[in-house]
């Protein structure tokens, strides 16, 4: 059950961008993969220019997503209070039955618009896991 919660939190952040630091950037550099999105310097400012991630969504799409959870209609006490944990971009405070219903159902759902078919893909493989558990449990 406890593993909803961390797993839940570390795909949010993800996807929020919240772990997009110059050290994973760095990281991506000394492992020497996806060259694509290594730091590049910039000559304008004397700083690095961070490549977009296609995982990591916009502002636009971040609104969207907040929107979606804000309209969404769930049965009396499904989820505690999600719709102010997610506009805060912090997840903490919920129960491990608000984790696992998040990562079941309202993750996929509010993601089918808004990120490319690898990526949703990616996300509905992880959410039928967690179904797969709850059924198990």
């Amino acid at each position: 059950m406890h593993c909803a919660k961390n797993i839940c939190e570390n795909v949010m952040k993800t996807i929020f961008g919240m772990k997009n630091t110059i050290v994973v950037w760095e990281d991506l550099k000394e492992c020497n993969i996806q060259p694509h999105l290594w730091l590049q310097a910039s000559v304008v400012n004397h700083g690095f220019i961070k490549p977009a991630k296609s995982y990591v969504l916009t502002y636009e799409e971040k609104e969207r997503f907040i929107q979606i959870i804000e309209t969404l209609k769930t049965p009396t006490h499904y989820v505690s209070s999600l719709n102010k944990r997610i506009k805060d971009q912090d997840l903490k405070g919920m129960k491990s039955h608000g984790y696992h219903i998040v990562m079941q159902e309202i993750l996929f759902l509010c993601m089918q618009h808004l990120m490319t078919k690898e990526w949703k893909m990616a996300i509905l493989h992880l959410c039928q896991v967690f179904k797969r558990l709850w059924i198990q449990h």
